[in-house]
């Protein structure tokens, strides 16, 4: 019942509505109100705020300033070598391997196609038929600032519209094609190892 629940909700919410909401209060700058979210959104989440290169929560004028922090560069270290692969953003490998038949592994047993997440458009899917895929889930005290993980030159970058499903272990398991229904920007990389 309680699985049955939670994917209504996720169904039925107005969910642009509430994103531009979110929108609004985490840009609010009345101090008391931004640090009161930001302090209980640290405790809630157990963020380890050490990370930051500014640790002292009432520092930030907003929620999204804080939401989006800088950590220390010492903390995040960039690998050395040409053929090292550094991880593109904080989190958790929920997903990785090779793509098959054009089909990524969204969740156990849950696959999803390459063509739709890259916006529908299969002669610019084909170059990646036979690459790999990692996804990375970022919990809400990660830090959210995405790098490149090697060396790359933006050649374009593609909106797709769609839901804004939250994504989490749940949403994963449950709703089909979570990542080619969610909105996203599809962006192109032109690499040494091939488009990106």
């Amino acid at each position: 019942m309680k699985v049955f629940f939670k994917k209504c909700c996720y169904s039925v919410l107005p969910q642009h509505w509430l994103s531009r909401f979110a929108g609004v209060v985490s840009r609010c700058e009345v101090a008391w109100f931004s640090r009161g979210i930001v302090r209980w959104f640290i405790k809630r989440y157990a963020v380890d705020m050490s990370l930051a290169v500014e640790s002292d929560p009432l520092a930030y004028r907003s929620f999204n300033q804080f939401f989006i922090r800088k950590i220390k560069p010492a903390r995040r270290p960039l690998c050395a070598g040409a053929l090292s692969i550094a991880c593109p953003a904080d989190g958790v490998i929920s997903q990785m391997g090779s793509i098959k038949e054009g089909q990524l592994l969204q969740a156990k047993g849950v696959d999803y196609s390459l063509e739709a997440l890259l916006g529908g458009d299969g002669a610019q899917a084909e170059p990646l038929r036979n690459g790999a895929f990692m996804t990375i889930y970022l919990s809400p005290k990660d830090y959210h600032r995405v790098h490149m993980p090697f060396d790359g030159q933006l050649e374009r970058m593609v909106y797709v519209p769609g839901r804004l499903f939250s994504v989490n272990a749940f949403s994963a398991s449950h709703i089909p094609n979570l990542f080619t229904r969610n909105e996203r920007v599809v962006c192109w990389f032109k690499t040494e190892f091939g488009p990106m």
